[in-house]
């Protein structure tokens, strides 16, 4: 194989990092290179209630499926692996054992299953194959084969085995550091939806990467932002859209809030956090809403069991935090301000503060940000 046709072959299998589907391309020029009936490239988990990953040329879908849901035949050439060294190719008999499915001469005896069961019945005498991937999560590798009125594999097949196998191996790590980071972006943005904060992502040219089901919400009633060509716009007055527009000009390269206008009146205050640096992909920037003028959801119970509040002590924090005065308390509730101002000093030894205002910070410190 000349050198341009081995780079192409190595930049097939490097395309497989980003996309798995093209593996049987590259299969099939792995096959050509070292000459052998069939490819197989085949990745274990070592968790059995997981599955693997596997493609192949020469092979059909269901030997494949069959082989792999065999655990007998798995098993008897699996450990043949797990001794084995990285790139360092093996041969049929190193996979099987001492003489594997062969006697002292190298004549077929038939006692192994899988020389017996899978590669007699198919016409195959022979195999090459290559551990790449072996680590706490799965093992795998390249498993080649060829037929009856084909050579055996020999030392030069080997030695071609050692030159293409790293580039597999390298691609295979890629491509699970990929799957990986999309493992992780998945479990971020459910964190996102889970919030009750409105909370937007945009790219750098403040398109939408992601939006969690409360701004979805917000975009939905026009009171703010909109989205038009799934870019982020105000729908408010030309303020707003001059700040929302700067803050997005300056390429959001620092913590910052502003006050948007509603369109019915009011102001929504936007938080833009910049994410350049510490997450991959498209994020850009995320952007948090917090309505002032909306009443937000104290977890009174827990309050009150963190600081054993009788009903009524639990009433007047909630009273406070949400801004009433002990007057306003009062009268509400039918009672002296004497004797809210004793519900009061309860409150103060129980929780161990001294002012109105400690105890309102308090509790706005136990809103759950949860949805």
């Amino acid at each position: 194989m000349s050198v341009a046709v081995f780079s192409e072959l190595v930049e097939s299998i490097y395309d497989c990092s980003f996309d798995p589907s093209h593996w049987p391309h590259a299969l099939a020029g792995v096959a050509d290179y070292l000459k052998c009936s069939t490819a197989r490239l085949f990745l274990f988990n070592n968790d059995p209630q997981k599955d693997g990953f596997g493609s192949s040329v020469g092979l059909d879908r269901g030997f494949n499926d069959k082989f792999d849901n065999d655990p007998e035949t798995m098993n008897s050439v699996k450990y043949g692996f797990v001794v084995s060294h990285l790139d360092e190719p093996l041969t049929l008999d190193e996979i099987l054992g001492a003489n594997g499915g062969r006697d002292v001469n190298g004549n077929a005896q038939l006692d192994n299953r899988y020389y017996k069961d899978w590669m007699v019945p198919h016409g195959y005498h022979d195999v090459l194959a290559a551990l790449m991937v072996k680590n706490e999560r799965n093992f795998g590798g390249l498993a080649m084969t060829r037929s009856l009125g084909q050579p055996r594999f020999g030392a030069r097949d080997r030695d071609n085995v050692r030159l293409i196998a790293p580039h597999i191996r390298r691609a295979l790590k890629f491509s699970d550091m990929i799957d990986q980071k999309v493992i992780e972006r998945n479990r971020l943005a459910e964190i996102i939806d889970s919030l009750a904060t409105p909370v937007i992502i945009i790219d750098d040219c403040a398109n939408l990467v992601h939006s969690n089901h409360t701004a979805l919400q917000l975009i939905a009633s026009g009171e703010v932002v909109l989205v038009e060509h799934n870019s982020l716009v105000t729908a408010a007055h030309s303020a707003s859209k001059d700040a929302l527009a700067q803050a997005l000009i300056s390429g959001l390269r620092m913590a910052q809030s502003m006050a948007l206008r509603k369109r019915h009146g009011g102001d929504l205050i936007a938080s833009f956090l910049p994410l350049a640096g510490i997450s991959g992909g498209a994020a850009h920037a995320a952007i948090f809403f917090h309505d002032p003028d909306r009443e937000f959801q104290l977890p009174g119970e827990a309050l009150a069991k963190l600081y054993r509040l009788t009903g009524t002590e639990l009433r007047l924090l909630l009273a406070l935090a949400h801004g009433a005065t002990l007057n306003e308390i009062a009268a509400r509730s039918g009672t002296a301000i004497a004797t809210v101002r004793s519900h009061l000093k309860n409150l103060f030894t129980k929780t161990g503060k001294t002012r109105q205002s400690d105890l309102v910070q308090m509790a706005m410190m136990a809103v759950s940000q949860l949805r």
